[in-house]
């Protein structure tokens, strides 16, 4: 099959978390799939939610691919590390050097070489296609956090994947380069010289997680707005994916008036509401697969208040936060911490 650009095999997905977690995750996600979406392609922002759903339930940021547990949060830190640094390239070795005392079970090396920034990530030991697919998500996760941590998007000069991954069919780099090769073990992207002197500019950490969604976001919008698309909705998707604010803001970018714009989508058979509440669905459950209150999270998706954010999830999910929150992250997973107004409303 022909590669899209939207999507990704499942294929690829289940050969890291396995058919049988991905079938089952996948279930908890599947209204908020993308119509063009077949069984064995998933789209790039439900595979991210899946992985992020394994996570959660196995209490295994390695994925059972380490001979230890790998605790949830070690990422995090990992990522603290480099927000410590002056500049990317400082930031960067922060990490690898915060990697040999929290994941021992990998070898990730930064430096400058032939005057550009060298990014490299695998396994101390082993090669395996769960391995590969691991260290390329890994991969498109620390570009995210170099986007958010510079404040603005770099692209990779160059990007070098694991050779057991079959990149004819889709992969995670695709998001950085239309050409990736592979000719190792290892994953190594690539940077100018002048973005390895970038300041790091101090963020408010305790977001981190989510301000990076959207940068990934924000490729995927990148990588599916590539080729011509001919419909609105999907440029009005595009743009508010990019950021864009409000329908007069999309209207802009489209280079249309706001009544063009409604009078297109309503030939569509939508709207703009309906477009940027199919987004805030889809952003709500990657929130509730985290510790978020129904207050913050509300905040974040743009809603006047808790209460109409639980108002949202009885529509779009038909139960309380508290009850999708469980069913996401699985019947075993333990559930955060809830407000007093969280279970009163459930």
């Amino acid at each position: 099959m022909t590669a899209r650009p939207q999507d990704l095999p499942a294929a690829y997905i289940s050969t890291l978390i396995g058919a049988q977690s991905l079938n089952r995750l996948r279930k908890r996600f599947e209204d908020g799939l993308d119509a063009t979406t077949t069984d064995d392609r998933i789209d790039y922002v439900t595979a991210w939610k899946v992985v992020s759903a394994n996570v959660e339930t196995m209490a295994d940021e390695g994925h059972s691919l380490s001979s230890q547990a790998v605790p949830n949060g070690n990422f995090e830190l990992l990522i603290a590390s480099m927000m410590q640094g002056r500049n990317l390239l400082d930031g960067l070795q922060r990490m690898a050097a915060g990697a040999r005392i929290l994941r021992p079970d990998l070898d990730i090396r930064s430096g400058l070489h032939a005057r550009r920034l060298h990014l490299g990530i695998r396994f101390a030991s082993g090669e395996t296609a769960a391995q590969a697919v691991y260290l390329e998500a890994m991969a498109i996760v620390m570009h995210c956090a170099v986007c958010w941590g510079l404040g603005r998007d770099v692209a990779a000069q160059s990007v070098r994947g694991p050779r057991l991954i079959n990149s004819s069919a889709g992969s995670w780099l695709d998001l950085l380069s239309p050409v990736v090769r592979r000719d190792r073990a290892e994953v190594c992207i690539v940077y100018s010289e002048a973005d390895a002197h970038l300041a790091i500019k101090p963020e408010a950490f305790g977001r981190w997680h989510d301000a990076i969604f959207a940068v990934y976001k924000r490729l995927v919008a990148n990588r599916v707005g590539a080729p011509t698309i001919a419909d609105i909705s999907s440029r009005v998707r595009v743009a508010l994916l990019q950021g864009a604010k409000g329908q007069e803001r999309v209207a802009r970018e489209l280079a249309m008036s706001v009544p063009t714009l409604r009078r297109r989508l309503a030939d569509e058979g939508t709207s703009f509401r309906a477009i940027q509440a199919a987004l805030r669905k889809d952003a709500a459950q990657l929130l509730l697969l985290g510790d978020k209150s129904v207050d913050e999270i509300a905040a974040e998706l743009g809603l006047s208040d808790a209460r109409c954010f639980r108002r949202a999830c009885h529509s779009w999910f038909g139960g309380s936060p508290m009850v999708i929150r469980q069913t996401l992250r699985g019947p075993h997973s333990a559930l955060p911490e809830m407000t007093q107004s969280d279970i009163s409303a459930s």
